[in-house]
């Protein structure tokens, strides 16, 4: 039942009935990682979708210079993973859980000969993908356009959204982020970072409490 509930609150899952998400389910294993290991590699060939229960999992791609670049953050009730798989395509980023994570995996063989089986059930996922690639498509061409600043408040707006909590002085980011971990989301150098930040915190829009990044005003709150 746990498992059934879980992958219906995803976008993936989420145009499928009740009988159809309890055939996805009565394929999935749990999975628990360990905090700072990897749940799998760039470049390795996706045989599986991971779908996390819970705890929060990074998702990170280096260039062909080595550098680091943050794609994301994963928590509870999200999947990593369904768009290599149904590619025929390698991961595009490395996943790593930044605490305990528990993590609920559906192999590629299973799903195929599901799909086989219920030609509706495959539609049904098949819209959902394009839905999320059409998403993705949309914020990374907001973000081009914007500037250093602009884009360092959208990824905190963003952020709060997504994993914030809120508290009497705004929305506070539970994700530890450093500076750098910014820097890498951006694409900006790390003294950029702590410059924008400074003049945010100068401005009222953001305040540190408790080590943790807090974006201030209605503006940020969740939605």
């Amino acid at each position: 039942m746990q498992k059934l509930a879980c992958i219906g609150k995803l976008s993936l899952f989420s145009d499928l009935d009740e009988n159809e998400l309890r055939r996805v389910a009565e394929l999935a294993e749990k999975r628990t990682y360990t905090k700072e290991q990897t749940i799998f590699w760039e470049g390795e060939t996706a045989h599986q979708i991971y779908i996390v229960n819970s705890g929060l999992v990074k998702m990170v791609k280096v260039s062909e210079s080595g550098k680091e670049l943050i794609m994301g953050f994963a928590k509870a009730d999200q999947a990593l993973g369904e768009d290599a798989v149904f590619g025929e395509e390698e991961h595009s980023f490395t996943a790593i859980a930044l605490e305990e994570c528990c993590v609920t995996v559906c192999t590629k063989e299973s799903l195929e000969k599901l799909f086989l089986a219920n030609p509706s059930i495959a539609m049904k996922v098949i819209y959902s993908l394009s839905k999320k690639l059409n998403q993705t498509t949309e914020q990374i061409n907001s973000l081009a356009f914007q500037s250093a600043r602009e884009r360092l408040l959208t990824t905190l707006q963003q952020m709060a959204k997504d994993h914030g909590v809120a508290t009497k002085r705004g929305l506070a980011i539970q994700v530890p982020l450093t500076h750098q971990d910014i820097a890498s989301i951006i694409n900006v150098s790390r003294p950029t970072v702590t410059n924008l930040l400074l003049q945010l915190r100068h401005e009222g829009i953001l305040e540190i409490v408790d080590h943790r990044m807090v974006l201030k005003g209605k503006d940020q709150a969740a939605s």
